[in-house]
């Protein structure tokens, strides 16, 4: 179990942002020292040593933000006991604006690069911000995704996209068994929103994509120059 506030700072910077502004959540940091719970909204920094941790997605509800923040294997291992969420108004200095705290002597056990390179532990969390205003979240572009959250976030487009189209390719060949054609169409609920046909010749390979607009793309490779030309046009 964690325990976690908006810090006394964050308070002040949420306070300042409802006059107006920009509010951006640029980040995150693990910290492995504790301090009493009480002393939590006193806290401009983590405790212990800092280590950088990565906001990997974020969401707007109806009372603020909800995050997730991840953290990577590091040098050396270590036991994370608090989760920091930094941000910046208008930017201003870097601030704490909220803090979590394990509530055991377990914490998180963060392994080294050496032992867990692929190491990754995600945390989310949210913050409560009664504001209408602007705020942004930096994400990282660096961090990997694990596995789980990857297929996770697959679940997630697919509820979000019930239609998947349906793809069907077929081949054709010449009398000598040699492949001349590649016929690819791409379908929803029955209906073909898309056609690519491959031609497969000695020194070319012609694709058409036919949408179901009408409109045409024909790009044509050279085998031997590798040179591209591509052409537009519409079904009649």
């Amino acid at each position: 179990m964690w325990n976690g506030v908006v810090t006394n700072v964050g308070i002040a910077l949420l306070a300042q942002w409802a006059g107006g502004g920009t509010l951006v959540i640029d980040g995150a940091s693990t910290g492995t020292g504790t301090v009493a719970v009480a002393q939590l909204m006193s806290c401009t920094d983590v405790a212990g040593t800092s280590h950088a941790a990565s906001i990997i997605e974020y969401k707007e509800i109806s009372q603020g933000l909800k995050y997730l923040v991840q953290i990577n294997a590091a040098p050396s291992a270590y036991v994370a006991m608090q989760i920091g969420v930094w941000a910046k108004l208008n930017g201003g200095a870097r601030t704490l604006i909220a803090i979590f705290q394990a509530d055991s002597e377990s914490g998180i056990s963060v392994p080294s690069t050496a032992d867990m390179a692929d190491f990754g532990f995600t945390f989310g969390a949210s913050v409560i911000m009664d504001n209408t205003g602007t705020f942004t979240v930096t994400v990282d572009p660096d961090t990997f995704v694990t596995n789980d959250r990857f297929t996770e976030a697959q679940d997630e487009q697919k509820l979000l996209m019930p239609d998947v189209p349906e793809c069907t390719a077929t081949p054709t060949f010449d009398s000598s068994g040699n492949l001349t054609t590649i016929t690819h169409v791409s379908t929803i609920s029955g209906n073909t929103i898309r056609t690519d046909t491959f031609t497969i010749g000695s020194t070319s390979v012609v694709e058409t994509r036919t949408l179901a607009n009408g409109k045409t793309l024909t790009i044509t490779t050279n085998l031997t120059t590798k040179a591209t030309t591509l052409a537009f046009g519409t079904t009649t």
